[in-house]
């Protein structure tokens, strides 16, 4: 079994962080030479071919431009942005395979959240990088199959078919959206964003000159849910957990829904969803 995961692994990060562009059939020779030369290594072989296969699959799908009206679905919670909020969304009519993230304005009086359905009259872009940003943007975003990008400025432009709520994850989208309009209430905008970030992670509307400020003091890593939020957020459960002498078995199951609660109220980041598996383990 740790063959096979290390062999995936291998796989993914021969596909997604290989500087120089590498043909499949040379990725399958050096590891069947492997495989030749070290016989017990033929399980890790077998499954980088596997992941390799598979990854580039899932990423490379045909780009077929969507109409200006289409039928979408949101799978992800809000997300908060500078001037509004974005969704993660996918294709039920066209039943494209790729993936859309709609931003929408603040003059959206009601943004869809997950689980709804709406159809949306938009002009349709494709990722771009932000200008003088090192950070590939669009090539992360394809690599997860949003290859469409569309910008809701008024409520003309959505008419919503289908309600999502009373599903568990607007729960936590809810909690997440309270949050902020509290925070927002109480604090100017810079402190808002930055306690928001400290808390949760959302830094969609953090504004520029502070963040850079933040990752030129090496600082940022603050801003980004992981591992320390969550241990701070399990210590002090913990030591609530012991004044009210809760008994030892409980006492770790309730620390183990309180780090997934928090990795949901946190948007389910990939180094959230890490340090709570590190955490569960």
């Amino acid at each position: 079994m740790l063959q096979a995961l290390l062999g995936l692994m291998g796989g993914i990060a021969g596909v997604e962080f290989l500087t120089l562009p590498m043909a499949f059939w040379v990725w399958l020779l050096a590891w069947g030479i492997l495989a030749l030369a070290i016989p017990r290594l033929w399980v890790v072989a077998l499954f980088s071919v596997i992941g390799w296969a598979r990854y580039a699959t899932w990423s490379d799908l045909p780009r077929e431009t969507p109409p200006p009206r289409a039928y979408l679905r949101a799978i992800g919670v809000q997300e908060p942005t500078r001037n509004g909020v974005r969704v993660l969304c996918q294709f039920v009519d066209p039943p494209l395979r790729a993936y859309a993230l709609v931003y929408f304005r603040d003059s959206v009086s009601n943004p869809p959240d997950y689980g709804d359905a709406f159809v949306l009259t938009a002009r349709w872009y494709r990722p771009r990088n932000w200008v003088g940003s090192r950070f590939d943007w669009a090539r992360y975003l394809e690599r997860r199959r949003v290859h469409h990008i569309a910008t809701v400025y008024n409520d003309r432009q959505i008419e919503r078919v289908e309600w999502g709520g009373g599903r568990w994850q607007r729960w936590f989208s809810s909690a997440r959206q309270a949050l902020r309009t509290r925070l927002k209430q109480r604090l100017s905008r810079e402190d808002s964003a930055l306690v928001e970030g400290m808390l949760v992670g959302a830094t969609g509307d953090f504004p520029r000159e502070l963040r850079e400020a933040f990752h030129r003091s090496g600082i940022g890593h603050l801003l980004a849910t992981s591992g320390l939020h969550v241990g701070v957020v399990l210590q002090m459960l913990f030591w609530v957990l012991i004044a009210l002498r809760v008994p030892f078995g409980w006492r770790i199951g309730l620390m183990l829904v309180g780090a997934w609660c928090y990795a949901l109220l946190a948007g389910l980041r990939p180094s959230i969803v890490r340090a709570g598996l590190m955490a569960t383990a």
